[in-house]
């Protein structure tokens, strides 16, 4: 068997395969990536028994052939190989636990497992299909990623939350995040076709997966739902993934009504100044305080542990109302800042202790919610 890809199209399948393999695998199948070669064309295959990712690239083929080998080792040498490089694989029928990886005067020889062996993770029958552009597939995760909890008890939380939902006659597909102390919001026009689809739990590292391939991917995507698996098809990407079995918690509850008092302020600005203030402290939830005051924002921090270190900086913002001091965990604001692409942010706020709400000034479809801490 004789195989001859040109590196970048095999960098560029490993790339998208092997970042869900972990780096330390009690099972050896699933350390290596099932190739399958058939019709000038390779199928690079990974799995961790919750996602499954494929990858169909162009190859010179001499017969069909299919095994598996440790993915992470062979990530490593083609990165180091030059991006001109045509790679050939070799391997004979008199030893089928090894193969050949060559190029120029280089040779490799690395240990296979029979393709047989590698896990099957079938999807199952899909019960919804729709397409979605992949500019609204990454707007919705990555407008949302950041507040999704890593807390194990409470599982149903460790996920994107997309479902379709009608507002003022328009359908919408909605994504949600919460981990309890922030809440994300996104959406985009309803896809068709996604009209009935049932409300599921995108896992996190599924969602860290799908956004690594839609970064540089500009067309349709397709996605099918199964009764607890959904599959992406993002061009010659194929990934599987299990859902979060769980129901997610009625978030609209969160959600404040009552806030009447308006801060706009430059969200780039604002930025810069908790970046600047928390630079003082060493305190685990790097807290900082907003004091709002008619037409400006007096922003500080301060560390106990840092023999009592303060910093405060003062801000231009658009507040025409009574003062308010409130506190927040800044890095919560800084996630929430970060996937805005407005020049300003519009806090919505009641009092020092209830939920704020944050807006971005060039997206009315997306919404933040940060709940207040002590300072």
């Amino acid at each position: 068997m004789k195989i001859v890809i040109k590196k970048s199209n095999l960098q560029k399948a490993l790339n998208h395969v092997q970042s869900i393999v972990e780096k330390r695998n009690a099972i050896a199948m699933l350390a290596n990536v099932k190739i399958e070669a058939k019709d000038n064309r390779l199928a690079f295959t990974t799995t961790d028994m919750d996602i499954s990712i494929t990858d169909l690239v162009e190859a010179e083929v001499d017969q069909p052939y299919s095994t598996t080998i440790p993915v992470l080792t062979l990530y490593e040498i083609v990165k180091k190989i030059p991006e001109d490089a045509d790679i050939t694989f070799e391997a004979s029928a008199d030893n089928i636990n090894q193969i050949l990886v060559k190029f120029a005067s280089s040779k490799f020889t690395l240990p296979c497992l029979p393709a047989e062996e590698f896990p099957n993770f079938e999807l199952g029958d899909t019960t919804h299909n729709f397409k979605i552009s992949s500019s609204a597939l990454k707007l919705l995760l990555t407008k949302t990623r950041h507040a999704i909890s890593n807390e194990e008890t409470r599982y149903y939380l460790n996920g994107i939350y997309l479902h379709s939902i009608e507002s003022e006659g328009a359908g919408l597909l909605r994504a949600v995040s919460t981990d309890g102390h922030r809440l994300a919001r996104a959406e985009v026009a309803l896809p068709e076709g996604a009209k009935n689809i049932p409300g599921i739990i995108i896992p996190k590292k599924t969602v860290n997966e799908l956004i690594k391939l839609v970064e540089d991917f500009n067309d349709d995507i397709n996605i099918g739902l199964s009764v607890n698996k959904a599959i992406f098809e993002i061009g010659n990407s194929k990934l599987i993934t299990k859902l979060i079995d769980g129901k997610f918690p009625d978030y609209t509850r969160v959600i404040p009504t009552n806030n009447d008092k308006q801060l706009e302020i430059s969200c780039k600005d604002l930025i810069k100044s908790i970046e600047l203030v928390i630079s003082v402290s060493s305190d685990k939830t790097r807290a900082v305080k907003l004091d709002i005051e008619p037409s400006k924002v007096v922003l500080s921090a301060s560390s106990e542990m840092n023999g009592n270190a303060s910093g405060t900086q003062m801000l231009a913002a658009n507040y025409n109302l009574e003062p308010i001091s409130i506190g927040f965990n800044s890095k919560y604001v800084l996630d929430s800042l970060n996937t805005m692409e407005g020049d300003t942010v519009r806090f919505m706020l009641s009092n020092s202790s209830g939920a704020v709400i944050a807006l971005d000034s060039a997206d009315d479809k997306s919404l933040y919610i940060l709940m207040p801490m002590q300072v």
